[in-house]
């Protein structure tokens, strides 16, 4: 009978050392599966990032084909032609990119919407290169003309929808993948506790560390890929920043030349110029904001614009809290701030030789129902000229300008002109 009762015992322990043993080649097997998996989602992960880069490079050929296209067209100068031409160059390298990311490996939408794309982009090319073509030859008026349609921007904007659905298709293939991995991940997990309760006394410590270094590589996966998928946004925005400055540049250029070789349209387009470089100073203003990772800051924007007026014996003053502004209140406020300005230059203090003071004050307010912040902004002239009684009430341009202004940010304006100047006070909302 004791004989009997070992035997039994050593084939349970057999049995249960056969079940471990069979257990730890399936946890090899998982494992070696999780690996692959994880590879596999890895090599796609960059797969997905290469080609969402190349769509991206795609789309961007041409709107600097078209920037390019356009500068030439309005100023004939050869040298846009350079971001039409490279633009030329950028389009096929970056199709070829992405055909050849993994041997040109595409699934069904895939290969469905690239085509589709490719076809949007040469007609819109094809659209860029006859009218420059039309330039080239002495046809300036009707590449012109052809400016005035919406073909061109139909087709980007068709273009750009079929690359987003392309993005997404990327994302949705690697969310996939790293599925893939992780439900792998899970099973070798489970099957390893498992182990661990049957073998509690050997491998406890082992089965800690397996699920440490599982964790620390998929942490360490996700965030290479949020450092990538960032270091792409950064980029991004960087090369829009650019082009947002190149454009406030040339549309700057083509106003003073405007002025130039039309004089009697001078005065109108030293308005618009003097407008649009106030937008381009709060554009400015913002980056620098958007650059240190912080709101642009009240104070910070008026000074901004008002020391190009700072001149001779000019002087302003600031006073207010260290207010951070709302993103859509920057840009109706700058040109608020810019109207009042060149209204102080033409007509109040700064518009002597005397010296002129001009204070601009502020506060903030809350109302108790609904707890919204608004800011209340005093702009004072001091030691301006006798008031001009043509002036008063005066509904002018720029009058329509700072009510359309001050609508897009609910403010309620008032104003009052003075022996000294303006005095104008403006409460907005600043919870946008």
């Amino acid at each position: 009978m004791a004989i009997d009762r070992l035997q039994s015992a050593a084939r349970w322990i057999l049995l249960l050392l056969g079940a471990l043993i069979a257990g730890m080649i399936l946890v090899g097997y998982l494992t070696l599966q999780a690996f692959s998996a994880g590879i596999e989602s890895r090599d796609q992960a960059v797969l997905s990032s290469e080609r969402t880069m190349q769509i991206r490079r795609i789309l961007l050929s041409a709107i600097n084909a078209e920037t390019g296209q356009r500068g030439y067209l309005l100023t004939q100068d050869l040298d846009y032609l350079e971001p039409y031409i490279e633009g030329h160059k950028t389009y096929g390298a970056a199709l070829a990119a992405y055909y050849e990311a993994k041997d040109g490996e595409l699934n069904a939408l895939q290969a469905e919407l690239l085509p589709q794309l490719t076809a949007l982009l040469d007609q819109k090319f094809s659209e860029l290169d006859r009218t420059v073509d039309q330039a080239r030859n002495g046809d300036r008026e009707l590449a012109i003309a052809a400016l005035g349609t919406d073909r061109g921007k139909v087709l980007l904007d068709d273009a750009r929808k079929i690359a987003a659905v392309l993005e997404e298709e990327e994302i949705r293939i690697l969310a996939d993948a790293m599925g893939r991995a992780e439900a792998t991940e899970k099973r070798a997990r489970a099957l390893l506790l498992f182990l661990g309760l049957a073998a509690f006394a050997v491998v406890p410590g082992m089965i800690y560390l397996f699920w440490r270094a599982m964790r620390s590589e998929r942490a360490e996966r996700s965030l290479a890929l949020t450092r990538a998928a960032k270091a792409q946004t950064d980029l991004l925005a960087h090369e829009l920043n650019h082009r947002v400055k190149n454009l406030f540049t040339i549309v700057l250029s083509l106003v003073r030349q405007s002025g130039r070789t039309t004089p009697e349209h001078a005065a109108a387009c030293e308005v618009i110029h003097d407008r649009i470089h106030a937008l381009s100073l709060a554009h400015a203003a913002a980056l620098r904001s958007e650059k240190d990772n912080s709101p642009v800051k009240l104070n910070d924007l008026i000074g901004v614009l008002l020391e190009p007026y700072a001149m001779g014996q000019n002087v302003y003053e600031i006073e207010g809290a260290d207010i951070a502004l709302a993103p859509a209140v920057v840009t109706p406020l700058s040109l608020i701030i810019h109207e009042l300005a060149t209204n102080a230059v033409k007509y109040g203090a700064w518009s002597t030789d005397q010296a002129g003071v001009v204070r601009t004050l502020w506060h903030t307010e809350h109302d108790a129902e609904t707890t919204a912040e608004r800011i209340v902004l005093s702009w004072e002239e001091i030691g301006g000229p006798e008031t001009d009684a043509a002036h008063i009430g005066k509904d002018g341009f720029g009058s329509r300008m700072i009510n359309l202004s001050c609508r897009q940010i609910n403010g309620e304006p008032s104003s009052e002109w003075l022996s000294g100047g303006l005095h104008f006070r403006l409460s907005f909302d600043n919870n946008f």
